[in-house]
């Protein structure tokens, strides 16, 4: 077998080759480099947030230096990814994975035959393999290596060694992972399916006296990584908080286990919708990172110029893809989120005029009230007469001219 890829794959590009494969499997492909970091992913032809994918490859292939072959391993029942270790004249640069690769009837039904991830798994391998190498792998040599797996796995659950106490091993990282990349996905139908299946592991006890206690303190824990998941999927950081904050307080009301769980999974559903939602509007993950970007460091000296720089972009380009996808210039997007912040502060706190045009970088009251006129028709100080009006008039007080 070869001990370096071709010269045609060496000139491919790793976003064409991704793509392609992710468009021809149906399935998530990532291009990974020599220390498993994330070069590229794509998922069913389009590019994909790969915030955890790193550490779901990792705890997959992490180690596996095998050359000759494809590896395969299977995360989940039923669920296989396979990986083809990329060479160069002998030396490791990087790997090419994909998954996961499901079986007909898993994909359709939600149950099957396990070998037949495996099989449809190697038939993906032996295509990426040849690509990569341009050379065909040993079929039965592969099926045989993932059949001893199935026999290994199925051994190996029950049968603690001789002379040792059997425990309860923790989930497995890569279905923790795996659940969450659901959310950043956007996949709320894949997410519900997943979660009908009991991880291949227990949850951590983190209160020995009081279980119901344990479970809240674990489900905060899904609560708040989902909440992680959800914002690297383009969710914006003041929805995902607000969604969070909101959960585990009706959480901390329950008594009862069934509810606790319920909640978990509506909750985590959110999530996955409200990023799904998000991505209906037609944007790119950058571009949603920016405006994400934007929100989240309002009350920073923000212009196009130090945005793009975060991002390693030049102005002109982000602000050409940004009025490009959104319809909106960056600098105005950038100043109506200032002004929406301003408006909640004037509305909602104590603070003088002068106060919240220093805090959000104006450059002076003067600026902030053209500014703040420009996007709502009205001044600051016009709006805090409005706004007093208003509480007095339901309170039953008197107006003030």
């Amino acid at each position: 077998m070869s001990d370096s890829v071709t010269e045609h794959f060496r000139r491919s590009m790793p976003t064409e080759v991704c793509h392609h494969f992710s468009r021809l499997l149906q399935c998530r492909v990532y291009y990974l480099n020599a220390d498993d970091s994330v070069r590229c992913a794509f998922a069913y032809g389009q590019p994909a947030p790969h915030s955890y994918d790193g550490d779901l490859m990792s705890a997959l292939f992490g180690g596996e230096m095998v050359c000759g072959r494809p590896v395969i391993k299977e995360a989940r029942p039923g669920e296989v990814y396979i990986a083809i270790n990329l060479f160069i004249g002998g030396a490791f640069s990087g790997r090419l994975t994909a998954g996961p690769i499901l079986g007909l009837s898993n994909a359709f039904s939600g149950c099957g035959r396990e070998e037949e991830s495996f099989e449809n798994a190697v038939s993906a391998a032996c295509v990426m393999y040849y690509f990569v190498y341009g050379e065909w792998p040993d079929e039965k040599q592969l099926l045989g290596l993932c059949a001893d797996g199935i026999k290994s796995e199925k051994k190996g659950k029950h049968t603690p060694a001789s002379g040792q106490t059997e425990t309860v091993r923790h989930h497995s990282v890569v279905y923790e992972n795996h659940i969450f990349s659901q959310i950043s996905d956007g996949n709320e139908k894949r997410l519900l399916e997943m979660m009908k299946t009991p991880p291949d592991g227990a949850y951590g006890l983190l209160d020995r006296e009081h279980p119901l206690r344990n479970i809240k303190n674990d489900c905060i824990c899904t609560i708040t990584l989902a909440t992680r998941a959800a914002i690297a999927g383009g969710l914006d950081s003041e929805t995902a908080f607000s969604m969070s904050d909101e959960a585990i307080q009706n959480l901390e009301k329950l008594r009862d286990i069934d509810g606790i769980n319920h909640l978990t999974v509506k909750t985590l559903s959110s999530f996955a919708r409200k990023v799904a939602e998000i991505r209906q509007l037609g944007y790119s993950y950058r571009i949603n990172r920016c405006r994400n970007y934007i929100t989240n460091h309002i009350y920073e000296k923000l212009t196009v110029s130090n945005v793009a720089e975060h991002f390693g972009l030049t102005p002109e380009y982000l602000s050409c893809q940004f009025k490009k996808e959104t319809g909106t210039r960056l600098v105005d997007f950038i100043n109506i989120a200032r002004a929406e912040e301003a408006r909640k502060l004037l509305l909602y706190s104590d603070k003088s005029i002068l106060e919240i045009a220093s805090m959000l970088n104006y450059h002076d009251q003067s600026h902030f009230t053209k500014s703040f006129r420009a996007v709502f028709g009205i001044t600051p100080k016009a709006l805090r007469i409005e706004t007093y009006h208003i509480k007095m008039e339901t309170a039953g007080g008197a107006s003030v001219t």
